[in-house]
């Protein structure tokens, strides 16, 4: 098992290189993506920011971070000598991922602690999950006077924190992003009904696809392409009703 997850670690590592020798070269290495899976608008549109800073520039090392906090859980304690190493693995592990600008990296790393506290000490949840809850409160408050010099990225990672000094342009751009999610997930759920019992399946239309990139409608791109940035909607528009059931059980 820990053999796994030390190869897990050095295997997500793939990828932070990969991005870093694209952005230091300035985009004109990129041959490493014909090996590793590129997310090429958020790529085109962080190496812009970094030479425009017209955008706010992410790095995708959220891959990393969460297998970081794995490899910390996996190998550390929250009782005896290496506490403090495992709080150390899970602050880096979070200020890696927020790099990304992802606010739903947050929700993972502090959903993934607390099935881990909850599984792993039944007789002190209650404790080690106040204690984990405060310390995530003083790191957001303690973060405070520095958000403003923070890189972009991070700085849109928390810019649902109410308090936060975030630059207009970040907060603006994360609030799209939602409204962008919002509109998927409205067209989605209107489909639903039509694919309960049998479900789309994952074809789709390639010239309509083509079409929708050309005028550059990225909602509409995105869910012709069946990418509703939703696990569960994923499931339960493409497999149906009867294979949503069975996704979620295997995923638990």
């Amino acid at each position: 098992m820990k053999r796994a997850m030390i190869l897990m670690l050095l295997f997500s590592l793939i990828p932070v290189f990969a991005q870093i020798l694209f952005f230091a070269s300035g985009g004109t290495i990129y041959q490493q993506y014909a090996f590793v899976k590129a997310y090429a608008t958020g790529l085109l549109g962080t190496l812009e920011g970094m030479e425009s800073g017209g955008q706010t520039a992410r790095l995708y090392f959220q891959g990393f971070g969460m297998s970081l906090l794995f490899f910390a859980l996996a190998f550390f304690s929250f009782e005896g000598r290496k506490k403090l190493l495992l709080i150390l693995c899970i602050l880096l592990a979070l200020g890696i991922s927020l790099l990304s600008g992802f606010r739903n990296v947050i929700l993972g790393i502090m959903g993934t602690l607390f099935l881990f506290i909850m599984l792993t000490y039944p007789k002190k949840r209650i404790p080690v999950t106040i204690a984990v809850g405060l310390s995530f409160v003083t790191f957001l408050v303690a973060l405070t006077p520095f958000i403003p010099s923070l890189p972009g990225g991070v700085q849109r990672s928390l810019s649902f924190v109410p308090w936060y000094d975030i630059p207009y342009e970040v907060r603006y751009e994360a609030e799209v992003s939602l409204e962008w999610r919002f509109d998927i997930w409205d067209m989605a759920w209107e489909e639903v009904p039509d694919y309960l019992v049998v479900g789309k399946g994952f074809a789709f239309n390639k010239s309509l696809l083509d079409a929708y990139t050309v005028r550059y409608n990225t909602r509409i791109n995105a869910f012709i392409a069946h990418n509703y940035h939703s696990g569960p909607l994923s499931l339960l528009l493409d497999l149906g009703l009867a294979g949503f059931i069975t996704g979620t059980l295997l995923l638990i």
